[in-house]
């Protein structure tokens, strides 16, 4: 909860951060289409789910048909990258095995003007990313610009 993945999925498909936002109940989806080449295009679904525990048994089920994931924590609290663990896992278990896994470090621009503010250390984040056979970027919502480079490439 509160690692910023309602801020992320806002700032991609309507280009806009929210300052306040609520707190996602359950599960909520968003739809954009994207033009691969001049003559195809594709809708993507983007689901948005909680991270409380109690609608853990309601997410699940949806996993199921997902080609990708990303796994999002607050790079300014480490308790949130310590539950990545039990996500993967349910992810893991949930998703096809071909399921592409992406770990999100997020808030980067709070550690941008205050290093100290750092409570996960990217080189930690990365290895646990490559163990886990998951790609692995640090971003900041509020700049989604960066992001957006690094996933054309």
């Amino acid at each position: 909860m509160g690692v910023g993945k309602t801020s992320l999925i806002t700032q991609y498909i309507k280009k806009i951060f929210p300052e306040s936002p609520l707190p996602t109940i359950a599960i909520e989806f968003s739809t954009k289409i994207i033009q691969i080449n001049p003559n195809t295009n594709i809708k993507m679904q983007i689901w948005d789910t909680t991270g409380q525990e109690k609608y853990k048994s309601i997410i699940s089920h949806h996993y199921r048909k997902a080609v990708g994931a990303l796994l999002v924590y607050d790079v300014t609290r480490y308790s949130s990258f310590e539950n990545c663990v039990k996500w993967i896992q349910e992810l893991r278990n949930n998703t096809d095995k071909d399921c592409v896994i992406c770990l999100v470090g997020n808030k980067i621009d709070l550690i941008e003007s205050n290093k100290s503010m750092r409570k996960v250390q990217k080189s930690t984040a990365e290895n646990f990313a490559k163990r886990n056979r998951a790609f692995f970027f640090e971003v900041s919502a509020k700049n989604m610009g960066k992001l957006i480079i690094v996933l054309k490439k």
